[in-house]
């Protein structure tokens, strides 16, 4: 490898401001932006001289000083290939460029022959390949703008390149922002190598490094070493509170690959904990070990009767649910009984939206009529516990719902409006269309938006005229939310009445009301459009039919949705199968170079 000639070095000076005082670099670089030597006029004094200078802030600034240090020989070669973001950095590369401009060609040897670091060449070699975007990514990383470098951790996520984990180490120490921290720990964890396995056990080692036990724990996971495995159940030991109340989920799953007598004890408090996701992994640990998945699914049932928290039961039954066996799910009896008892109790609603989950799936089986008297009930929570039980039914239970909309709690309103509108998009409710009305005279402004996209809601599926007359009474309405409710409703109606009202609503002053208003003038003018688009293709020739009815696929909006209007007829012409014709015609649709 042959050494660098004197003439060919650089001497260029770099200045870093630390606690308000500036500190000199002198750097010895070669014609390819290679560090070979760098000198600091602090780091060069004897220790009894800093102390003089700088007093007690001695070991802080010798800290960051090195720190600094350790970053300029990935800078500057990155600065020399015109890849820096930064002024003074940028300055140094076309200084290093000018100078090499200055040797004869025939004299300076290829990179590969000159440069001794591994690093820098590696650099140049991307460099000719034309890797110009990931190098650029690479100098957003160093750059200390913190928007810059989430350009880079995305690009990083997609796809790693080796050449950042030496930077991704040397920054860490350098980065007091701790989303910055967590970014640079997931680089690392990518790479999956021994140094960054070193690296982190080592910071999860560190008492102060709580905040990131998230990353640390999610990066060992994806390892298998018994050095981790002593590593965590040290963790565990020393702070079992924290890992516990905040991190479980990711110190079991890191916990996954090992085995033995302490680990097997960890995984068995997991399996009958109060989390949800940690008793999932630890159930397929016991499983992938031989354990039998009854005698495991036992003992979930035995935690969900115990009742312990709210949090208890959501684990257990989450586990059940996500083993993809619904003989290990509780029986619709059981279901109901917990869903009682998390209402009665102070529950959690997520265990509550867990519970109507797996009860829809067997809501033939749930007798809602012992479950009426909770609708009565003196305390409004177990009412609106009920209205959401009773949200999961059909039309009787409906109608239970409805009745709520009288209910003397505000609280238990507003939820009856919502169970409702929820149950409207799965049949038809139109039984629900007068007490709305009659509720809207009964209440406060305050329900008059959800009243109204509530009867919006029903009408889609369940238009009746005599609605009308109350949507036209409101059509200037001081809220603009109501209006497009209005205008929303509007859309499922023919009447030639609505034409004025509509006509008024494309005028609003509200954008949004405007364009309700415009998809229900679209509505209200298809069918007639639709008339005339099918004596046009009642004229063509039968073997052109197909391709006219793709092409109106995208004329205006009007046309669009009349064309569909006449789909019967195109069906009943071609003599095809209804269903056939239809993913036919949306594939052309789709394909739109299909339009000439």
């Amino acid at each position: 490898m042959s050494l660098t000639p004197a003439a060919w070095l650089q001497t260029e000076s770099f200045v870093a401001n630390v606690d308000g005082q500036d500190f000199v670099f002198t750097l010895t670089v070669n014609p390819y932006g290679e560090v070979l030597e760098i000198r600091n006029n602090f780091l060069d004094l004897p220790p009894a001289a800093q102390s003089l200078l700088v007093g007690s802030k001695t070991a802080a600034i010798r800290r960051k000083l090195k720190q600094i240090q350790s970053i300029i020989p990935f800078y500057v070669p990155l600065a020399t290939l015109g890849y820096s973001s930064g002024e003074e950095w940028a300055g140094i590369g076309e200084k290093i460029r000018l100078h090499q401009q200055e040797i004869p060609p025939e004299e300076l040897p290829p990179f590969e022959d000159l440069l001794r670091d591994d690093w820098v060449k590696q650099l140049y070699r991307l460099h000719e390949k034309g890797e110009k975007k990931l190098l650029e990514n690479l100098s957003l990383l160093i750059d200390h703008k913190k928007d810059n470098r989430w350009v880079f951790f995305r690009m990083f996520n997609e796809s790693p390149c080796p050449l950042a984990e030496p930077v991704l180490h040397c920054l860490y120490p350098m980065e007091s922002d701790r989303e910055v921290r967590v970014e640079i720990i997931d680089g690392i964890s990518i790479l999956k190598n021994e140094r960054s396995r070193r690296f982190l056990c080592k910071e999860l080692s560190r008492k102060k490094n709580a905040s990131l036990y998230r990353p640390l724990l999610h990066g060992l996971a994806g390892y298998k070493h018994d050095k981790i495995r002593l590593q965590l159940l040290k963790l565990y030991q020393e702070d079992r509170e924290t890992i516990v109340n905040d991190y479980h989920d990711y110190f079991i799953r890191a916990l996954l690959p090992y085995s033995g007598p302490e680990v097997e004890l960890i995984m068995k408090e997991a399996l009958n904990g109060p989390h949800a996701y940690s008793g999932l992994y630890a159930f397929n640990f016991f499983r992938e070990r031989g354990a039998d998945p009854d005698v495991m699914a036992g003992k979930l049932h035995e935690q969900l009767r115990r009742k312990e928290s709210a949090q208890h039961v959501l684990s257990a039954l989450h586990v059940l649910k996500s083993l993809d066996n619904e003989a290990y799910l509780p029986t619709s009896e059981e279901l109901v009984n917990l869903f009682l008892w998390n209402s009665s109790a102070e529950g959690s609603n997520q265990l509550q939206w867990q519970l109507k989950e797996v009860l829809r799936n067997c809501v033939e089986e749930i007798h809602f009529t012992q479950l009426e008297p909770m609708l009565g009930d003196p305390d409004p929570e177990i009412r609106i516990a009920a209205l959401d039980f009773f949200e999961m039914g059909q039309g009787k239970e409906f109608m239970q719902i409805v009745k709520l909309l009288e209910d003397p709690d505000d609280r238990v309103k507003k939820r009856a409006l919502r169970n409702i509108q929820e149950m409207s998009h799965r049949f038809r409710a139109p039984q629900a269309l007068d007490p709305l009305v009659r509720m809207w005279e009964q209440v406060g402004p305050e329900f008059q938006e959800d009243i109204m996209s509530t009867l919006a809601s029903i009408l889609e599926n369940a238009p009746r005229k005599r609605t009308l007359p109350f949507l036209m009474e409101h059509l200037r309405h001081p809220k603009p939310a109501v209006r497009r409710s209005i205008a929303r409703a509007l859309a499922h109606f023919q009447s030639p009445e609505i034409y004025p009202a509509i006509q008024q609503l494309l005028r609003d002053n509200d954008q949004y009301v405007q364009e309700y208003a415009q998809k229900a003038m679209i509505s209200f003018q298809a069918p007639e459009r639709g008339k005339e688009i099918l004596e046009d293709l009642k004229a063509l020739p039968k073997d052109q039919v197909l391709n006219e009815f793709v092409k109106l696929n995208f004329a205006d909006e009007l046309t669009k949705k009349a064309v569909w209007e006449c789909f019967d007829y195109v069906v009943d012409l071609l003599e095809a199968d209804y269903m056939d014709l239809a993913a036919t015609v949306l594939a052309r649709i789709m394909k739109q170079d299909y339009v000439k």
